[in-house]
């Protein structure tokens, strides 16, 4: 596996993104559930909207698979820390000179290991800081467990 290809810009590893490490798993299990459970057959006749709900189930359960990583185009493409490394030709913000600049520093007021991460990406170098996480991946960690902890509901 291509790791190199997981680590964004700002610093994150996509990896270890609920969108990749939990809701696949979570809804291909949810899905195996509900087939055998017979929901194909009468869901809809439940639930109006059961058709549309399957087919995103089943999006969902394929998502680390169709996803992109940050670099390569998930996320938002007018981000301004993806434009400016991309500008730069920098492909994560800790190898560059300006680190840690006003973009990155913005963005850790929202997610503060962001500063820690790239500290250690610059310490032990990118190759070593994948190591660990992907043995974070393998442990079960995802980022929703940090920077969504105790947080109220998003709706």
């Amino acid at each position: 596996m291509d790791s190199n290809k997981y680590v964004a810009h700002c610093g994150l590893y996509c990896r270890l993104c609920d969108a990749i490490a939990r809701i696949p798993p979570q809804s291909k299990a949810l899905l195996e559930t509900l087939k055998r459970g017979g929901w194909k057959d009468f869901g809809e006749k439940l639930f109006p909207d059961f058709e549309a709900f399957w087919s995103v189930l089943e999006k969902l359960g394929r998502f680390d698979e169709t996803m992109k990583a940050c670099t390569g185009g998930c996320g938002d493409p007018s981000c301004k820390i993806r434009v400016c490394a991309s500008g730069r030709g920098i492909a994560v913000c800790s190898s560059c000179p300006d680190y840690p600049c006003d973009l990155i520093e913005e963005f850790a007021e929202k997610y503060p290991i962001i500063l820690d991460f790239g500290r250690d990406q610059q310490e032990i170098g990118l190759e070593a800081w994948i190591q660990k996480q992907e043995e974070l991946c393998r442990s079960g960690f995802a980022y929703g467990d940090i920077f969504f902890e105790g947080k109220e509901d998003r709706d």
